[in-house]
């Protein structure tokens, strides 16, 4: 069977990753390359290696060379960019956040549907050795069912150009509290309520608040808390679950990631995996091994479209708690114009 031929949109730092790692999947081949500035695109050209890799100037140059796109655009631009792949018969790679809001995930989800496309969206982080082996440990149950979850992560990512405007980033919790919602769903449930607040703003450049903790419950009774922040000057990472019949712990950590979990009564035992970098390298192969054979073979996706939007709708409602001083039911419904 010949190669998935793959389109890149967006050829930034993560665009780059993910052509990267594509090149070493079996069954995918880039052959296209765009982004709005050019230069970007030549270079990523250029480091795969490839002579025949088209450099577009518009989006409509690569839809005769390719099968599939890779969407690695800014986070405003997802929703034209996966309306005009699925209009143009092309399956669909999109980057998470799914988009801004779940008015523009359902239009990305009626075009590919009424296309007749498929579309997978890039929640890594479930993919993640550390995060698959936590799942492993929950499932088997020697701990017991997850009661409570509280995951923190901080550091300093200084945001400039696109990623600090709320319009075209959506703010800070669409990267990287996309990440999380999404892992906090796989993990508890159907989430139903929101509540969040907000710290004073330390970086001056953007345009939305960058330290937010949020507490949500879920349908089975659950509940988990998250605090994120993008102006911490030190690394956090970690999350801690508690469970009917024990406890489980973990960190990502540049130097390397660890997850400890204890049963009732019994020892705690610590196991250790590849640095941060290489979790995020090693999840990305997965997922991208995933997208072709969901579109080639017809596999199952790891993650559903509709887990996806769920994700959106709750930094939705994260926002609006804030907005409001209110706790939020979800889920949430937006009736914002889409392309």
């Amino acid at each position: 069977m010949a190669p998935l031929r793959i389109g890149l949109i967006g050829a930034g730092r993560f665009g780059r990753t993910l052509t990267e790692v594509a090149a070493t999947v079996s069954d995918l081949k880039v052959t296209a390359v765009f982004d709005a500035a050019h230069e970007r695109s030549k270079s990523i050209a250029r480091d795969l290696g490839d002579p025949s890799v088209r450099i577009c100037h518009q989006l409509g140059e690569m839809w005769e060379v390719v099968d599939a796109v890779l969407i690695s655009s800014s986070h405003d631009q997802h929703v034209s960019n996966v309306v005009d792949a699925a209009s143009a018969g092309k399956h669909v790679f999109c980057e998470k956040p799914m988009a801004i809001d779940v008015a523009e995930c359902q239009a990305m989800i009626d075009a590919t549907t009424r296309h007749g496309v498929k579309m997978l969206v890039g929640h890594v982080t479930r993919l993640m050795p550390i995060m698959v082996r936590m799942r492993e440990i929950l499932d088997g149950g020697l701990i017991g069912r997850p009661v409570a979850i509280q995951i923190l992560r901080a550091a300093w990512m200084e945001r400039q150009g696109w990623w600090a405007k709320t319009a075209s980033s959506g703010g800070m919790l669409h990267s990287p509290g996309a990440h999380i919602y999404d892992l906090l769903n796989s993990l508890l449930g159907r989430a139903v309520s929101m509540y969040a607040v907000a710290a004073p703003r330390v970086q001056p450049q953007v345009d939305f608040d960058d330290t937010m903790f949020t507490t949500i419950t879920y349908e089975n009774g659950a509940i988990a808390t998250f605090g994120a922040s993008i102006s911490g000057q030190t690394w956090l990472y970690e999350g801690r679950i508690i469970a009917e019949r024990g406890s489980l712990q973990y960190a990502l950590e540049h130097e390397g990631c660890w997850l400890t979990y204890q049963p009732r009564g019994g020892t705690p035992t610590r196991e250790m995996f590849g640095t941060f970098d290489q979790e995020g390298l090693d999840g990305v192969a997965v997922e991208l091994r995933n997208f072709a054979d969901f579109v080639l073979h017809d596999s199952p996706p790891f993650v559903t479209n509709q887990a996806a939007m769920e994700a959106v709708a709750m930094i939705q409602a994260a926002y609006q708690s804030v907005q409001t001083g209110g706790v939020v039911r979800l889920p949430v419904k937006e009736n914002r114009r889409v392309l």
